[in-house]
């Protein structure tokens, strides 16, 4: 019985409240204890707290330490509230009750009149020699996540899934905090101004990743993060711990290979000069060597006749069209075709069209390199040291 209804007044109506607070738990009164359980439980019902509990809230019935208990409540006396509740619980069952009943109640009422800081204190206060109470934790959490707290009710949620054994619960909780930490993420974005974010956010995730250790979709928004501030050796150590993963493997993978991109875009690609212009080495579809002049002005990258001839039928060209260039000698019509890829020195470029021509004046090269593969990658040349620097956009 303990906590199997739990979810039904919880969980299904926290889940689809908004995470800014504009709609809160809806009917947080419907979460009351049972107290004629053996053990604490909670169970639901349509009916307010204070309709359940008149009988014993009524004026002429309380003791002594029973109306002290409701003054201290009504003054919201944090320090006395929790020590005279202690008190209480340590009477008879009929003390005991009446403690619960009204504590839950002052919390219900609280969060109804949004009076969320002197919750979240008075709970606090509560949880350090209660912290198993779930009711109570689940109230915290709702009333840091009105206040636009996202980390601390992410964090109240996940001292709540410490007390939840039923799968579905626990199962609605880790989608309840997934929405809050997504949400927080866009939040960051949103207000701070380009690259600041990052180490806001990457703070927030190491902490996220030290109350789940499981997650290691954490790991992998840390190793991102890292990536994005160009401290490779801390991604790639993330990174190597996640390959073996099932489910990060794969993007753990992709990852290494943007850095290893980096990585080598920093160290230049080796030119080769002649007469004022730049030659660079490239492959066509992973086996086929050819040099190429580098012409930014080009639009459409080119090989020559004789070079796509040698290709014969170890390439997988396909034709797409004809189309006009420009030539010293006027205006030609010559064969576009698509190779699966391009790369140089592993910065690659799928399905890449090269146009096909003559170049009888070209003999140092194989083709004209231009914008169709440049436009891909922010690059620069360093024409002192004849380097081609290339990196990913």
């Amino acid at each position: 019985m303990k906590k199997a209804i739990f979810v039904l007044s919880v969980f299904s109506v926290g889940l689809v409240s908004g995470w800014y607070g504009h709609q809160y738990w809806p009917d947080i009164r419907l979460v009351l204890l049972n107290d004629s359980m053996s053990e604490q439980t909670l169970t639901t019902t349509t009916v307010p707290v204070a309709a359940i509990n008149s009988q014993s809230l009524v004026e002429s019935k309380l003791t002594a330490p029973m109306q002290s208990f409701k003054e201290q409540l009504a003054d919201w006396n944090t320090t006395k509230i929790v020590d005279h509740y202690r008190k209480l619980t340590q009477l008879d069952d009929e003390h005991k009750n009446f403690a619960r009943a009204a504590f839950i109640e002052k919390l219900q009422q609280g969060f109804e009149q949004g009076q969320y800081q002197q919750l979240i204190k008075l709970i606090n206060s509560y949880l350090q020699f209660n912290a198993g109470d779930y009711q109570v934790v689940y109230i915290l959490a709702e009333s840091y996540r009105a206040l636009g707290n996202l980390p601390a009710a992410i964090k109240a949620y996940y001292q709540l899934e410490q007390y939840v054994y039923d799968f579905d619960q626990i199962e609605n909780i880790k989608a309840k905090i997934h929405t809050l930490v997504q949400a927080y993420h866009k939040k960051v974005v949103s207000e701070s101004s380009e690259g600041e974010h990052w180490p806001l956010l990457l703070k927030f995730y190491e902490e996220l990743a030290l109350l789940d250790s499981n997650n290691y979709g954490y790991l992998f928004k840390q190793a991102e993060i890292h990536y994005q501030l160009n401290d490779f050796p801390r991604s790639l150590a993330l990174l190597d711990y996640l390959l073996a993963d099932v489910k990060w493997g794969n993007v753990a993978r992709q990852l290494k290979h943007k850095i290893a991109t980096k990585i080598r875009a920093k160290e230049g690609i080796a030119l080769r000069q002649n007469n004022g212009h730049y030659i660079v080495s490239g492959v066509i579809d992973n086996s086929h060597q050819v040099e190429l002049l580098i012409d930014t002005g080009a639009t459409l990258s080119v090989v020559s006749t004789r070079f796509f001839k040698q290709l014969g039928n170890n390439s997988e060209a396909e034709f797409l069209h004809n189309t006009m260039m420009s030539t010293a000698n006027g205006q030609l019509v010559v064969p576009v075709y698509r190779f699966k890829r391009f790369e140089i020195a592993g910065r690659a470029v799928n399905d890449i069209e090269f146009a096909v021509m003559d170049l009888p004046s070209m003999e140092v090269s194989q083709g004209l390199l231009g914008m169709n593969f440049l436009r891909n990658f922010r690059f620069n040349m360093d024409q002192e040291n004849s380097l081609l620097f290339l990196d990913l956009k």
